[in-house]
């Protein structure tokens, strides 16, 4: 299954928020990426380290820049998550969540991390979470629907993959996945239908 979470965030326009931007500028943005099929890149995640440490001092200033705080642990956490450390990934994302609670995207990319390192029951509450603070985040959706799937609850999976595709129609990973859980229930006509919807948004899920 095609894993989701969300790409590296700009925290503020203060002037120390450049080291974050300066991040964000060398390692892109990593949406809809098979985070298990992904090749580790330490001189990469040694500068994602680097600029968010160099934000995380500065903005330590003060409450007015806890955003800013919350965005670099953010950012890290999601590096890290992407080079497969869902124990270190955990760490940062919990520490964006005590900087600012109110932290969508950081409680759904912790609750991604759970589902990957086996805790579903914590990653579907964090992203019940994530949900109730954004109700409109797709990718909340999908990785709840992904724990779902883990957990067997594959009539919640389609539901929650379903509802992220009305909220963002353009969501190849959406499809994807649905397409996957639709398979396991042995709906191959469903299965082929959001597997061709898929390929035809984005040509990363054709088959190999």
């Amino acid at each position: 299954m095609k894993r989701c979470f969300l790409p590296l965030i700009a925290a503020s326009q203060a002037k120390e928020s450049f080291f974050l931007v300066f991040g964000i500028v060398a390692l892109g943005c990593f949406a809809d990426t098979n985070v298990a099929g992904l090749e580790t890149n330490s001189s990469r995640l040694d500068i994602a380290v680097r600029a968010s440490d160099k934000t995380i001092t500065n903005s330590s200033l003060g409450d007015k820049s806890k955003f800013q705080s919350a965005a670099a642990y953010y950012n890290r956490g999601a590096e890290l998550l992407r080079n497969g450390d869902t124990r270190r990934a955990i760490i940062e994302f919990t520490r964006a969540i005590k900087d600012y609670p109110q932290f969508a995207l950081a409680y759904s990319s912790r609750g991604a991390a759970k589902e990957q390192d086996g805790d579903v029951d914590g990653a579907i509450t964090d992203l019940d979470h994530a949900i109730k603070i954004d109700p409109r985040s797709a990718t909340a959706y999908i990785n709840r629907g992904n724990a779902k799937t883990d957990k067997g609850d594959y009539g919640g999976a389609i539901a929650d993959h379903s509802r992220a595709i009305e909220i963002d129609p353009r969501s190849p990973l959406a499809f994807y996945n649905r397409g996957v859980v639709k398979q396991k229930q042995r709906d191959l006509d469903g299965a082929f239908a959001d597997f061709n919807e898929a390929t035809e948004l984005d040509q990363y899920y054709a088959p190999s």
